[in-house]
């Protein structure tokens, strides 16, 4: 929502604009077509214009069903990050069990929750940040090792690889 305002990414509709793309809530309506999805339950959803209306309208296939536990407010934050880290390791690369992932701004929003899937996938993760206080971040998150752009990370990661270099490296 911060770069739509900036402008980096469009608005939908005429000003004065209703803001938001991404929400969480509870079912009100459900089209008559829908399946899957009832009045009552809890969904997520990115990319959706208005998220910031009373009432939203969100397309079936953009609905992401939330567990109980799961406040709204985490979903909502979480969402588009999340889809974005979620999809560079199933999709970009399917990172997988011994493989060893570079991460650039690992303590970053994306770079937190790639660091974490990574690690979920059973693989090693090099994180590349820009201050001690962000490799804390990266660490915490579960990062194997941790270095700065200060550092020569490039020497750094063929020492830590024996040579081998990285799977994956994303940036």
């Amino acid at each position: 929502d911060i770069y739509r305002r900036k402008g980096h990414y469009h608005l939908e509709g005429e000003p004065p604009y209703i803001l938001g793309y991404e929400g969480a809530g509870v079912v009100e309506a459900v089209g008559k077509q829908v399946q899957g999805i009832k009045i009552g339950d809890s969904i997520a959803f990115a990319d959706v214009p208005y998220a910031n209306a009373e009432l939203v309208a969100v397309p079936f296939h953009k609905a992401i069903p939330i567990p109980d536990n799961i406040a709204f407010t985490d979903a909502a934050a979480v969402l588009l990050q999340g889809l974005t880290a979620q999809y560079l390791v199933a999709d970009s690369f399917p990172v997988q069990q011994g493989d060893t992932v570079v991460i650039h701004s690992a303590a970053g929003g994306v770079g937190q929750l790639l660091v974490q899937l990574a690690k979920i996938k059973g693989a090693k993760v090099i994180a590349i940040v820009s201050s001690a206080l962000k490799a804390e971040a990266a660490k915490k998150a579960g990062a194997d090792h941790t270095l700065t752009y200060a550092d020569n990370w490039t020497a750094s990661v063929q020492e830590l690889t024996d040579t081998k270099g990285a799977d994956v490296v994303y940036d």
